[in-house]
């Protein structure tokens, strides 16, 4: 991945659906500083499809802590260093985040807070062409190309908890679970009620801990009451705190990001970015 790169076009990406299209990518300050394999497992699979990526190490946030807490000037410095960097580039096809906060961030605040000023029509640019992941998949038309030929033969069960900011602010209804239930071959059980939330609300785990962790222990309990021990997410702050919690509470629940699952199913490493192969193109 590079800040600058473009698409190369050849003979090993022409045939695939992400052929001559850049993708910038949205890592969150959660996936850079505690689970990169995140990052890494959403930079192979997008590279999987043919997409040319680019990374800016420039962007450490997307201003989301600071405008929650009630800080808008601070929030609004650090969103324009985001804002500025994803809009340099205006070959990019596509803005991808791996997660439904940050994502909720940019599209719902960021109008927010550049609404009066000289960024607002890169704001504008920048919303229409951001997306959360299994979105982005969805968006794309990549949920066909299964894992597998057989589908049949698998009998992995796992469930999908689908983010408050997902759900609620950007409306997205089944994309994730969508996308794990296709492309991780996996079949998907999900709580009978509607999503709910698992507690963490970024400050409001910290300010209001015993209700937070009560909040998580009720959200895992029903994934398991459904059936699965294996949770997937679409968001790093939920996946966080379900993780310590069901430490917490002895749940057992093994709980991952639904990048990492589907990454594992197309055979892509979760580790280390498997860079394409170019050695055909010219």
């Amino acid at each position: 991945m590079s800040k600058k790169s473009k698409p190369t076009k050849g003979k090993s990406e022409a045939g695939k659906p992400g052929a001559g299209k850049i993708v910038q990518l949205l890592i969150p300050c959660l996936v850079d500083q505690l689970y990169p394999e995140i990052g890494i497992a959403t930079a192979n699979i997008l590279t999987h499809f043919g997409y040319q990526l680019q990374y800016s190490p420039e962007i450490v946030c997307c201003g989301q802590p600071a405008f929650n807490a009630g800080h808008r000037s601070e929030a609004t410095k650090v969103a324009e260093v985001c804002l500025n960097t994803l809009t340099k580039d205006s070959d990019v096809y596509a803005v991808v985040c791996p997660s439904g906060s940050c994502t909720a961030m940019v599209r719902k605040f960021y109008p927010v807070l550049f609404t009066e000023t000289s960024k607002k029509d890169a704001v504008d640019k920048l919303v229409s062409k951001t997306f959360e992941l299994g979105e982005f998949l969805s968006r794309e038309g990549l949920l066909d190309h299964s894992a597998t030929k057989e589908k049949a033969t698998s009998e992995k069960v796992c469930g999908f908890h689908n983010s408050c900011h997902s759900y609620r602010e950007l409306r997205l209804k089944t994309e994730g679970r969508n996308a794990l239930e296709s492309l991780a071959d996996c079949e998907v059980r999900e709580p009978s009620v509607e999503p709910a939330c698992c507690g963490f609300g970024g400050l409001f785990s910290v300010k209001f801990e015993t209700v937070a962790s009560g909040m998580a222990k009720s959200r895992i309990e029903r994934f398991i009451d459904a059936g699965t021990k294996e949770i997937a997410s679409n968001d790093p702050g939920c996946i966080m705190h379900m993780r310590n919690e069901s430490v917490r509470h002895g749940l057992g629940a093994e709980i991952n990001h639904f990048a990492i699952p589907i990454a594992r199913a197309l055979g892509l490493s979760t580790e280390s970015f498997s860079k394409p192969d170019l050695s055909e193109q010219h």
